[in-house]
């Protein structure tokens, strides 16, 4: 688990219901083992959010939805830029293809 792996996990088991702790272990479980496969992505996110709110006290449910906007703002400008590299790497591989 990397630190903003750590720091989310902190944040979120402290806002689980009692009773949901160990379904909120596996989530966040099976949500890291995407990220650290590079599987983790904005659809992704889309679907588990619903099940991330259904183990949460119903008081911090404001607060992790800005959490999860924040990340999933985040997620996107990520995907921009990823979209961009992979471009311009494509691009210069052509050009030293072409160039011998």
């Amino acid at each position: 688990m990397n630190q903003g792996q750590e720091m989310f996990y902190n944040f979120f088991m402290e806002r689980a219901k009692d009773d949901k702790k160990e379904e909120a272990q596996r989530l966040l479980a099976e949500s890291f083992a995407r990220q650290d496969a590079g599987t983790f992505d904005k659809a992704y996110l889309q679907k588990i959010m619903s099940q991330y709110f259904e183990v949460i006290k119903t008081e911090a449910a404001e607060e992790l939805k800005q959490a999860m906007e924040h990340f999933a703002s985040r997620l996107k400008k990520k995907c921009k830029a990823d979209v961009l590299l992979n471009k311009y790497v494509r691009f210069v591989f052509l050009k030293l293809t072409v160039s011998f």
